[in-house]
């Protein structure tokens, strides 16, 4: 009888471990289908801007930005120098 016991007890242990990996076990499988979910509807949103970005990028006139960072920037910092100097003075 004791060992019966002992085995039952035993058994029951044992069937208490298989339902707690059990519940882990659908846990991580929900949490994976919500992260691959999640990863989709990043990479859908990503498609999206760059459907809206795309003209507006290739419509870019690059050659007047550059003249922009080239020319009126260091003719505004000067200016705020200047502006700062008299200020000061």
């Amino acid at each position: 009888m004791a060992v019966d016991k002992d085995l039952d007890r035993r058994l029951k242990n044992i069937e208490e471990k298989l339902d707690t990996l059990t519940g882990l076990v659908t846990k991580s499988a929900v949490q994976e289908t919500r992260i691959s979910h999640g990863e989709t509807e990043v990479k859908n949103l990503w498609a999206k801007w760059d459907n809206q970005v795309s003209p507006h990028i290739q419509s870019c006139p690059k050659k007047q930005v550059v003249w922009l960072w080239v020319v009126v920037v260091p003719m505004g910092l000067s200016l705020l120098a200047i502006a700062f100097r008299l200020i000061k003075s």
